[in-house]
This record gives structure tokens, sequence and C-alpha cells, in this order.
């Protein structure tokens, strides 16, 4: 059988149609080791360790283990705000309780009563000159010669961004300010006289300035300025967050709505109808393999920008179209299985539709797979096996004179082109060279419901049934694997021969994979708690990277 994963079906295609940008969440939380649920800030060290920010502490993350760094430990305050490192490796915490610097696993602390303006400490900037400056609520410190010195200035900045031409920028509620020689100059950008809060401020790589505001997106481009609101595409007119990542796409978020992307011609938003579950984003990060983290009230969030799933939507007049299987024509046309919607051709630009009230076979199918001679065979519901062939469709449910009743759930072509297929009830057809046989009745097989089948690499076919056991036919002979294991397998989904180890997809164990050493077959499980996100599985598939996918419940 031969299957696609969307991603590379549809990224071929997107520019020509109306889409939506998916992808896969990571998500990292308290249900999974996240020491408490805020995710205020996400850095990455020069090491590569992934630092989260948390009212319980900051949390360094190696991929599988988190190590909290808080109070017990030396930071001063457990409500960290800001996390920062500077060119000799110290690690600045910015607090609600003032601020830490750590470095060799010691902390340094520092609050009011060391010259801080505030304890409440929002982040901190190196200047290129190595000192250190400390945005607190109340104004701004610098740190210098290890002491802490307030800065007297005309206004209190809540971030500083040095420019791709040199300048250090301020950032304050109402104004953007040039800072030279400790101490805010001219007022580099005033937006709306000053009347509107602004909430951050970040530089993309044409040098074109980004102000997240709380009426939209601003974008200042040598002397011009654009305003985005949401009639323009944007997710919400209050923004709050902006990073700007190695593609030089424009990433914003909402505290109150979720997060997207901004591409230089449209935006692509992020919320809760597209599969993000931490709405309210309070951080964004780009890490040196260009995922994106999003930290928010309910955790952190990874994704990964550059393999995002498309969403085609309304590709029927029907709603809601259930897809059981893809594939591809000798034309290179997609073909998509669907369960109630009929058969839906794409070409590459436009969606075909083929049900019974224009010409169709059937409206419900499961699977599709080409032959020896690159003809295209549908698995359907009720129409037996049907033949795509010069835009007609031929049924065969006449199969050595008895009629093919029951479903037919899955199709596979063997390595020498023979095509099997696998029935609700009726055991295995095999199509050969331009004859049907019933399987069941010339090797003496009496399982009747055929999930899945497969090859292994001596040739042998493997059958996964519906709780009536595993099954490999040796060209001479159909072998109960069950018998010979003495483990019954259960509900079998799935079947894929994986580097040489045949694979199967289970209902409720997980996968497990059979390997044979010494004459005997071991089993090796795959379950939840050696990482599954489910025991549940419905699909297994290999891409062109050797990698193994898992579809399961969840």
């Amino acid at each position: 059988m031969k299957k696609y994963l969307l991603i590379p079906v549809v990224l071929m295609f997107s520019g020509h149609l109306t889409f939506a940008q998916l992808y896969n969440y990571k998500h990292y939380t308290v249900e999974n080791g996240l020491p408490q649920s805020n995710a205020d800030d996400i850095f990455q060290d020069k090491d590569g360790y992934i630092l989260i920010a948390t009212q319980n502490g900051a949390v360094k993350f190696d991929g599988f283990e988190y190590f909290l760094i808080d109070e017990y430990k030396g930071l001063v305050n457990n409500n960290v705000n800001d996390i920062n490192q500077d060119s000799e490796n110290r690690f600045w915490f910015s607090t609600k309780g003032g601020l830490t610097c750590y470095y060799n696993g010691k902390c340094i602390n520092f609050t009011s009563a060391d010259g801080l303006s505030s304890d409440i400490v929002i982040n901190t900037f190196e200047l290129p000159d190595k000192r250190m400056l400390i945005c607190t609520d109340k104004g701004t410190d610098i740190y210098e010669n290890n002491k802490i010195r307030k800065l007297s200035l005309k206004d209190i900045p809540v971030k500083f961004i040095k420019r791709k031409n040199g300048d250090i920028l301020a950032l304050t509620n109402k104004h953007i300010y040039k800072f030279i020689a400790d101490t805010l100059s001219e007022i580099y950008l005033d937006i709306n006289a000053g009347k509107t809060n602004l909430n951050d401020i970040t530089e993309d790589k044409d040098s074109a300035l980004w102000i997240a505001a709380e009426n939209g997106l601003y974008k200042l481009k040598k002397t011009e300025l654009v305003h985005f609101i949401e009639k323009d595409g944007l997710i919400l007119n209050d923004i709050d967050i902006l990073t700007v990542d190695s593609d030089n796409n424009l990433w914003y978020a909402s505290e109150r709505r979720g997060f997207g992307k901004f591409d230089g011609t449209r935006f692509y938003n992020l919320t809760g109808d597209r599969g993000m579950r931490n709405t309210s984003v309070l951080s964004l990060f780009e890490d040196k393999e260009k995922n994106i983290w999003i930290g928010g009230r309910n955790g952190a969030v990874m994704i990964n920008p550059r393999i995002p799933f498309i969403q085609f939507k309304d590709i029927t007049d029907y709603r809601d179209e259930i897809i059981m299987g893809i594939s591809e024509d000798k034309d290179g046309n997609i073909w998509f299985c669907s369960y109630g919607a009929g058969l839906i051709k794409f070409d590459g630009k436009n969606f075909e539709n083929y049900t019974t009230a224009n010409g169709g076979a059937d409206n419900q199918f499961y699977d599709a797979e080409t032959d020896e001679n690159g003809n295209l065979w549908f698995a359907s519901a009720g129409s037996g096996l049907v033949l795509y062939d010069n835009g007609m469709f031929k049924k065969y449910n006449i199969i050595e004179g008895k009629p093919l009743k029951r479903r037919v759930l899955t199709l596979f072509k063997d390595s020498k082109k023979r095509l099997w297929a696998g029935t609700n009830g009726e055991g295995v057809i095999l199509y050969e060279k331009g004859k049907f046989i019933r399987f069941n009745n010339r090797f003496d097989f009496d399982a009747a419901n055929i999930l899945s089948v497969g090859e292994d690499n001596d040739g042998n076919i493997w059958f996964a049934t519906l709780n009536e056991g595993l099954f490999m036919f040796d060209g001479k002979k159909v072998v109960n694997i069950d018998k010979i294991t003495g483990v019954k397998s259960g509900i079998l989904r799935a079947i894929v021969n994986y580097k040489g180890n045949m694979i199967f997809g289970t209902a409720s164990e997980g996968i497990f994979i059979l390997k044979k050493e010494n004459g005997k077959y071991i089993r090796k499980i795959l379950n939840k708690s050696k990482g599954l996100n489910s025991d549940n599985i419905y699909f297994l598939y290999i891409d062109s990277k050797d990698n193994l996918w898992a579809g399961t419940e969840k």
C-alpha cells in the first residue's frame, strides 16, 4: 500500500490554493516535568541549553530533564521575568524580587538595598563596552565595576536593542529614544504623538524596525511607517511580543489570543482552533536549530516552522471529509480516499470530486494503490475493488464467480508487483497477471478480517488482522506467528518493513518489532512507557530519510 504524508505532498502546491498552516506542537508543561506553568521568558545559552523563566524559578532544559535554579540554590526570587547571558558567560536573572548574577554555580544577588531603582527587574541588556543595563519598573540602572549605579533618565525604558548600524534604542511605554552616553537623547520615533502604548521592538534583516503596540503592529523602513491591524490579517490589534527568525519572518504574539507569523506578504495566525493550546503567550524565541519556542500561561511550546502542515479546507461540497488513504497515479495526480465524500483528485491546482452522483463508483473508500501497469485501484466499502483507467471507473466485485460483498480495507503492492487486498470478512484477494484469486481458499487461510498487508526482505507476505492473529505467507503456506511466539497479537492496524525489521502497530499495546534470531521470533515493545504518546496506533509510515512515523489517537 503506497501512502504519502501530507507534509511533502501539499507543500509542493501551496502557492496555488487557500490554505492554513498548522504545526506539530511539542508541549512542555507541569504534566511532563516543568515545575510551574508560566513561561515568562525562554532563552538558549551558548552551550545550547534552553532556559525557561517561571514563577517557581529558572529552569534549565537539556531536551530530556529539567534542572531548577530557585531560591534554595541562591536565586534572589523565584518569580523570574527574564534570562540573559553576557559576553563573559554570566547569567542574569531578572525577577520580581531583585537581580541575580549566576556564574560557576554561584549566585550574586542585587536588590534595592544594593542600589537598584526597584526590586521588580524587567530585563537586562549588555552594552558594547560590557556594562549591563538593568530595566526596572521605576527606572534604569547600570552595572559597572561590580557596582549598581542609577541612571537619571527622562523616561523609563522597558527594553533596549542594538540596531545593525550600531545604534542603541530604548523602548518606553510611549516613545522610542536613542541611547547615547548613558542618556536618552532625542526621540527616535513617536507613534500617535505619544498617545499609544508600546509593548515591544525588534529589527529584521532588512534593517526595518517592528514595534508591537496596543493598536496594532508598526513597521518602520527608513522614513516610511506602515501600520497593520486586524483587518490586514493580524491576530489581534493588541500585540505584546515580537521576534524575527533566521529566515527573516516576523513572529508576533498576543497574551489574549495566540501567536502568528508574517512572511513579508501575509499573516499566518496560530490560535486555539489551529491546534495551539497555549494561547496566552508571554514570550517568543528562536533557538539555534531554528525551532520557535512559545512561552505562555500553560508552559512552553516548541514548533519547527520549516515543517508546517498545510490544511486544505472545503475541497468538496461535503463538510468534514474523513480522508482514509492517499496515493499518486502515473500522471502525478494525488488521490484522496474519503469515507462519505467519494474520491478526490488533486492535480496540483484544482480538486475534482467523484461520487455516485457524478459517475463515481462509490462514496466510501479506504485505500488506493497502483498495479504493475500503473493503473490505480481503490478499496471501496460497497463496490469491491475499483479500477480507474482513462477517466472511467470499473467495479470488480465478482471474484472467482462469487460476489465480493464485504468492505475492502487495504491494498498493498509487493516486490513482484502483485496486488494484495485485505477485506472485512472475506479474507485476502490477490490480483496477479490480470486475474483475481480468493487467497484464503487456495492456501487454507481462515482469517477473515485483514487490516494491513506488508512484505519482509525475504519476500514473505505478512497479514495483520482484527483479533485473529498475525500471519506470514512464505510463498507455499501461511504460518500463524501467534502460535509460534505464544503471544496473541490482538488488533493489528499497520505493518511496515523498517530497515529489515517488521514493525507492527496495535490498537492497545503500542508498536512491536519482530526479529528472527537463531530461528526464533523475538518481540520488542515500544509503548507509552518508552515515549509514545498513545498505545493506540492507526498507521505507520517510513519517510525518505528513513524516519519512522506513527499515527496515534492523540
